[in-house]
């Protein structure tokens, strides 16, 4: 009995490995509706809908990519990875994107999503607490202890003229945002010397001396990797 009760176990264990090694596998599929998960990760909807009114047309300005041939691996919470050729980034809803047809896409819902690496580059979605909802956030340096964000985004701005009484035009453009995440809190800053010093406290004045040696821009992303590189070992 003893023997049989072992070799059940090992053939559990032996199932159970399998399985978790299987669900890591990257599969790869030419077309999205082609993905098992495909009916509940997501939606279609027409090209017309990627904008707001005032963005008809605009596939170049709220697409973070010029085109949606961009090869990526999809990470989903449940735990399955999928390997396309199709998608973008639309930086005006904060989703992904997958072109369908000439005139429809699917549009990824972000709960489902954990990461999505798209030529190389790396985004995560997180939880914002503030605004309650999830997000992609395209990392740029993380370690075990934190993670350096940035959220691309269409920023508006009202255009007035004094002397006419219509309202405003609003006039669309690109923008970025930049975050540092330590657990679950996601502190936003700016590539501000004071706003990026604050943020590593009673160790700042070491850091400050660091940038100042090596000659490092608070406003390069390049520099700011090799500042947090520093920061870690601190």
């Amino acid at each position: 009995m003893n023997i049989i009760f072992k070799r059940n176990v090992i053939n559990c264990l032996v199932f159970f490995i399998t399985i978790s090694a299987f669900s890591q596998i990257t599969q790869q599929y030419s077309g999205i509706s082609q993905i098992p998960e495909y009916s509940r990760m997501g939606g279609a909807t027409t090209k017309n809908n990627i904008g707001s009114e005032n963005l008809n047309s605009v596939e170049a300005k709220v697409y973070l990519y010029p085109t949606y041939n961009n090869a990526a691996v999809i990470s989903t919470t449940t735990n399955r990875r999928y390997s396309i050729s199709n998608i973008n980034l639309n930086i005006y809803s904060n989703n992904f994107d997958s072109e369908m047809s000439s005139d429809s896409l699917y549009v990824f819902d972000n709960k489902w999503l954990k990461s999505v690496v798209i030529n190389n580059t790396t985004y995560k979605v997180y939880f914002d607490l503030v605004e309650s909802d999830h997000k992609i956030y395209q990392v740029i340096y993380e370690n075990e202890n934190f993670s350096l964000l940035r959220l691309d985004k269409i920023i508006s701005k009202e255009i007035r003229d004094p002397l006419n009484i219509n309202p405003p035009k609003i006039s669309y453009g690109k923008g970025i945002n930049y975050y540092l995440k330590n657990g679950s809190d996601i502190t936003q800053f700016s590539l501000k010397k004071k706003s990026i010093l604050q943020l590593f406290k009673e160790k700042k004045d070491m850091v400050m001396a660091y940038a100042k040696k090596y000659k490092l821009s608070y406003k390069k992303e390049k520099d700011l990797k090799k500042i947090f590189k520093y920061y870690e070992n601190l």
